[in-house]
């Protein structure tokens, strides 16, 4: 189907949903830290420009630091967001965010929100008290991408550092740099410029889930040289109703002892989805040697999680659980998202 390029006539108007995060907080005393201060207004009231961009309305969802953010509340948020985008008066919406769980919750609400507007998530690498702060210059670039035309039907992005980025490719790789959101597999869309947004590309595949609930119960569990199954069985003990692996290097091997904790998981009815700790290449479940291979993996069932990281696979499979228990169901949807 076209995209819907017309711009409608008057100034856009966006909503900004805030969470909280380093883009609004604030140095306690000398050497405590920092803590979310800031309201979604105050964020608004630090870009002088603001106006000349878009008519902005504001809605204070949250106001935590992002390693306090739920998979719950990043379901919660995606729904709030999809309401916000339902009248034809709004032209898209930016999410204010922290940056440690930001590609977590932009990836989830680009699963869940079907809506061609905009929805682009920024934050910042220091916090609003600090005089070189990037909070301001990463809301300008984010409103700028939310009222592009160009930036329709893109699904969620993040806007971070002039770069504009999908929400299924970006990762934070670096814990300071202001350049810290990268896609390491495909570079960014494109840059949200002083004057306009300017693509370079379009995500190859969009897919979202219709879906009234997500299922929580999904431990992820990361493997290293020598991991047994203790985790496994605390994750059976506690009634996990799904376990995302971290698998070694490569197509995403997991050491014997390992292996056979995933076939008991697996005989209780839990969905196992293998990751790879690699940051490039594909999880594919070729080789079998009953060693712990991918191969040996998709033997027993388990869902193989494409190029997606660890992290967002678990995402996924919180959303498809709610759709259904079928590892193969999962699979065929999974390669929709990952191939």
């Amino acid at each position: 189907m076209p995209r819907d390029t017309t711009q409608r006539p008057g100034r856009p108007r966006i909503v900004i949903v805030a969470t909280g995060g380093t883009i609004s907080s604030r140095t306690r005393e000398a050497g405590a830290g920092y803590t979310p201060a800031l309201t979604g207004a105050d964020l608004v009231a630090a870009v002088p420009d603001i106006e000349a961009l878009a008519a902005v309305e504001v809605d204070d969802f949250a106001h935590i630091l992002s390693q306090a953010m739920t998979p719950e509340m990043m379901f919660a948020l995606a729904r709030r967001v999809d309401a916000h985008l339902a009248p034809p008066e709004v032209d898209g919406v930016v999410v204010t965010h922290g940056t440690v769980t930001m590609a977590e919750s932009a990836f989830m609400a680009g699963l869940l929100v079907a809506s061609d507007k905009p929805v682009v998530f920024t934050g910042a690498m220091y916090p609003a008290s600090a005089p070189d702060s990037d909070g301001p210059r990463n809301l300008r670039g984010a409103i700028r991408t939310a009222v592009s035309v160009e930036a329709r039907g893109l699904g969620a992005v993040v806007c971070m550092g002039g770069e504009v980025h999908a929400a299924r490719d970006v990762e934070k790789l670096h814990r300071a740099s202001l350049a810290a959101f990268q896609s390491p597999l495909a570079g960014p869309l494109g840059v949200a410029d002083q004057d306009r947004v300017v693509l370079s590309r379009r995500p190859a595949r969009r897919r979202t889930f219709r879906v009234d609930r997500i299922e929580p119960e999904v431990d992820l569990i990361a493997v290293a040289a020598g991991s047994d199954d203790r985790f496994i069985n605390a994750s059976i003990a506690a009634g996990a109703k799904g376990i995302v692996v971290e698998g070694l290097p490569g197509r995403g091997a997991v050491p014997p002892a390992f292996f056979e904790g995933l076939k008991v998981a697996r005989a209780r009815g839990i969905v196992v989805a293998l990751a790879s700790r690699g940051l490039a290449g594909r999880v594919t479940g070729t080789g079998r040697t009953g060693w712990g291979t991918s191969g040996d993996l998709a033997a027993i069932g388990a869902v193989m999680g494409g190029d997606l990281s660890a992290p967002k696979l678990r995402i996924l499979l919180m959303v498809l659980l709610a759709l259904t228990r079928d590892p193969a169901a999962v699979q065929e949807m999974v390669r929709d998202v990952a191939p």
